[in-house]
């Protein structure tokens, strides 16, 4: 498991990272964002991370990305819950697959 500053520093080595391929300076992030320019570059260095879910948002639109893009660019996290929507859609199919056995058209079906 990795330590809490392991964890931080991920955060903002990526943070960095989205926010120079997007192409704009942290200035121009603190302009967009109305995010001070001290507290992103607490980011940066590690010595803090983002704390509430609007501070999130505002970083997310202030790179032009929605929430969910700046999950996935900064975690990738949008893959992570494409791999749960692909377990819970298979676990449906298999329910669904249970619930119609014995259905006359199924059977005509796998009689074929």
């Amino acid at each position: 498991m990795a330590r809490p500053d392991e964890n931080i520093n991920f955060f903002s080595e990526r943070f960095k990272t989205v926010r120079k391929s997007v192409g704009i300076s942290i200035k121009e992030l603190s302009t967009i964002s109305s995010i001070s320019l001290m507290t992103l570059y607490r980011y940066e260095n590690g010595s803090s991370i983002p704390r509430s879910l609007s501070s999130w948002k505002v970083l997310a639109e202030g790179h032009g990305m929605t929430l969910a893009e700046y999950m996935d660019a900064l975690f990738g996290i949008k893959n992570l819950q494409l791999e749960e929507s692909i377990k819970q859609l298979e676990g449906k199919f298999s329910n669904l697959e249970k619930n119609l056995k014995g259905c006359p058209l199924m059977d005509k079906d796998n009689s074929s």
